[in-house]
């Protein structure tokens, strides 16, 4: 299946929505990236906080990423699969050191929530 572009840019929100790339809240107000595709007769949009999206772009410019038929995972599937994560996130945090903060943090509570040990 493909995915069909009908629009995407930049808009300040009007509500918090998720950030498709590293799963925290964007809050009403931001401006924001975003993509509005149709696959399967379904229109979706898609959030992202706009150097989330710039941190994606800049990982798989990097990566052998660019084998996605239709498409990519968020940011943090990406570096989740890479079996590097720690080093990768290393790399980016220099670039993107808020994007590396809010991944940490979603991957704390996420550890919290499922009564993990949290890894700092």
């Amino acid at each position: 299946m493909s995915i069909e572009t009908i629009n995407e840019g930049t808009r300040k929100t009007r509500k918090p929505h998720k950030c498709f790339d590293c799963y925290t809240t964007i809050p009403a107000g931001t401006v924001v990236y975003f993509f509005t595709g149709k696959m399967d007769g379904r229109v979706y949009t898609l959030y992202y906080h706009q150097d989330c999206k710039a941190a994606a772009d800049h990982y798989r410019r990097d990566e052998w990423a660019a084998w996605y038929y239709d498409g990519f995972p968020p940011l943090l599937d990406d570096l989740q699969d890479s079996g590097e994560m720690d080093h990768d996130c290393a790399r980016l945090r220099g670039h993107f050191p808020h994007v590396i903060c809010r991944i940490e943090l979603h991957e704390q509570k996420r550890a919290v929530h499922y009564g993990e040990t949290p890894q700092t």
